[in-house]
């Protein structure tokens, strides 16, 4: 008599939950790519990158020593690099930054902008923020390229690349 309520229980769970009010969570959604870019303790980036791909977009920190080439507590930035090497914690040289700037400079090396991590955002993929300069940088990247844009307040703008400054 026992065995008829409990098969009718079980069955009961077992159907019961396919309702229609789970909904997927996309995993990338719960990615942080923040995460390790503080102090000396992960040297990591927060560059638009995807799963083993070539490019690795990143913001390179104006004062790091970090391996990673960004520093979360630097608040100022001096280029962005297209190869980055995450979690290594050695160097990994070979980086050429390009820094957008609202005019042209007459001294190596070109000039570094503030910004606010307010203004900052990463995701699996896609790096932005906003300069202090005005200037707006958003990064993504796919398996085997990267690709940059940088809108100019004023609409005239340049591009330094910092060919010997592997960061």
């Amino acid at each position: 008599m026992t065995r008829l309520p409990l098969i009718v229980i079980a069955a009961a769970a077992a159907l019961g939950g396919g309702g229609a009010g789970h909904a997927a969570i996309d995993p990338a959604s719960l990615v942080n790519p923040l995460v390790g870019t503080g102090g000396d303790a992960g040297h990591t980036f927060p560059g638009a990158v995807v799963p083993h791909g070539m490019v690795q977009f990143s913001p390179v920190s104006a004062k790091t020593t970090s391996p990673g080439g960004y520093r979360y507590d630097d608040p100022t930035v001096r280029g962005f690099a297209l190869t980055r090497l995450s979690g290594a914690g050695c160097a990994n040289g070979g980086a050429v930054p390009i820094m957008p700037l609202r005019e042209p400079f007459r001294q190596h090396p070109a000039p570094s902008a503030r910004f606010a991590h307010a203004r900052e955002s990463a995701s699996p993929g896609r790096y932005r923020v906003a300069l202090g300069t005005g200037i707006e940088v958003d990064l993504t990247a796919t398996a085997r390229t990267g690709f940059a844009t940088f809108r100019f307040p004023d609409r005239t703008g340049y591009l330094a690349f910092d060919v010997g400054g592997g960061a």
